[in-house]
Parts: C-alpha cells; structure tokens; sequence
C-alpha cells in the first residue's frame, strides 16, 4: 500500500515597505483642532473683554463683541471636536461607540442647564449685568468638568489635565473684579490651551506603532488529513524529506494444506468438494 505524499505550495505576497507611516489606533481622538479653536476663543473673546472694561479701557469696543468673539470661538472648537469624536468611532466597538455618544450628549445638556442657570439667577436678582462675568467663568467650568470626564473614559491624561486646569483657573476667576477676572481666563485659559495643543501633537507622535513586518511569503504545507497554514512572522516550515525508495521483498513460501480435523463423536461429517478447488 502506497503512502500519501506530501506537497508544498508558496503563496507569494508583495513585500512590506518598511518606510510607509504607521497608523495610530483607530478610536484615538486628535483634539488638536478643538484646542486650537477654544484656544482662539479665549484670547481673543477674554482679551477683548479685559481690554475694553476698567477705569482706563485699551480699546473701545462695543459690548457686544467680546461675547460674541467667545461664542463663536466655543461654538467651533466644540463642532471640531464632535467631528474628532465621529472620526474616531469608526470601527469602534459598540461600548465605545455609546460612550461617545454619551460624551456628546453631555455637552449640549451641560451648556443648556448652564444657560438656564445664569438666566434664573440674574432674573432673580435683578442683575443682567452678571451675565458678562457668570458666562465667561460657567462656560470655563463647564467645559474643564466635560475635560474631566472624557479624558478619565478614554483614558487621556493631558485632556484630564487640561480640564482641572480649566475647572480651578474659571472657579478662582470669579475671586476677581472686572478686568482682572478676563485676565486671568485669557492668560491662563489661552495658555493652557497653547501648551495643550502642542502636547496632543507629541502625544498623538507617540501612539504611532512600528510598521508591521511580514515575511515574503506564506507556506502552506499539505498532507494526508488537510494543510496547515503558517502565519506570518512564524518560522517557515521544515521542508518534508523525501522517502527513500523501499527494496523489493522475498516472495513468500506457499502456505503447506491444512490437516483435516479428526472427526468427533456423534458429530455427522458433510464432506463437500468443488470442482477446481484444490484442498
């Protein structure tokens, strides 16, 4: 009886440039953007503030204008980092895919209790000139606790740190008359953000992986019960010797005829013969 050969087959793939840019992980979120715009939003909407109120004012502005300034600054930098957030859930699994969600869910209620707030409260107290300081501290606030929260799910820890830095410099903020209070949101709010964006982009560097190397070829070696595939960057596969041939045996010595059996008492005995059948 013949046994089953093996054979080996190659299955030649293109090589692996060694030079082509790695690719991040897929559900990290680039806030350069984002800390770019908030940045903006502080320095020109908190510098315009500081320098058009006190005793002696820089510049003459209307009033107007350094809240809308922040506004559309705010209103920006959290469009780009919606947009960051959907970029990064693309072939995420489904619990990061709700908590992201979940994330942006929360600055639309945050910003909307944050308006009902200061509106009750200048109500109130009959003071609608509050909302000129309340809006610039609150939204500060509010977005260092949203800092907060995002960097402790996705395990950030400059955005973690940018948000206790946002959250304690607004809250002392309020400690100051006006212009001191946008002083301090420009200076410190603005810079922070400055230093934020240039640390996400050496942090985004950082994730930045080794290419992957992959062997030339994959080997595919197939035998009596299926093949077995090697994967990449395993050793290839000893190569199966090959069988020496096998020399031909003695023929065998005819087999000498059986002895009848004695017959047994009591037993009858059929004796039946064919012919061309040799006992």
């Amino acid at each position: 009886m013949t046994s089953t050969t093996r054979t080996a087959s190659t299955a030649a793939l293109p090589p692996v440039d060694a030079g082509a840019p790695s690719t991040r992980r897929s559900s990290e979120v680039d806030n350069r953007a984002a800390y770019a715009c908030f940045g903006l939003a502080y320095v020109l909407g908190h510098g315009a503030a500081a320098a058009s109120h006190g005793g002696t004012p820089l510049l003459d502005l209307p009033e107007w204008l350094p809240m809308t300034l922040l506004g559309i600054g705010l209103a920006t930098g959290i469009v780009q980092a919606t947009l960051a957030a959907l970029r990064a859930q693309r072939g995420a699994p489904a619990p990061d895919v709700l908590s992201g969600k979940l994330l942006g869910a929360a600055w639309i209620a945050a910003f909307t209790a944050l308006g009902l707030a200061i509106t009750g409260l200048t109500s109130v107290l009959d003071a609608p000139e509050l909302q000129s300081v309340l809006w610039p501290a609150g939204s500060g606030l509010i977005v260092g606790l949203l800092y907060l929260a995002e960097g402790a799910v996705r395990r950030n820890v400059l955005h973690y740190g940018l948000g206790v830095w946002l959250a304690l410099t607004s809250a002392a903020a309020l400690s100051f008359d006006a212009p001191g209070l946008y002083w301090v949101l420009a200076v410190a709010g603005g810079g922070a953000y400055s230093l934020a964006t240039a640390l996400e982009c050496r942090r985004l560097r950082s994730l930045e992986g080794p290419p992957v190397e992959l062997t030339p070829a994959l080997t595919c070696v197939y035998g009596r019960r299926g093949g077995r595939r090697v994967e990449a960057g395993s050793p290839p596969p000893v190569a199966a010797r090959p069988q020496a041939p096998q020399a031909p045996q003695a023929p065998q010595a005819p087999r000498a005829p059986r002895a009848p059996r004695a017959p047994q008492a009591g037993i009858p005995q059929v004796h039946l013969s064919f012919p061309g059948i040799v006992e």
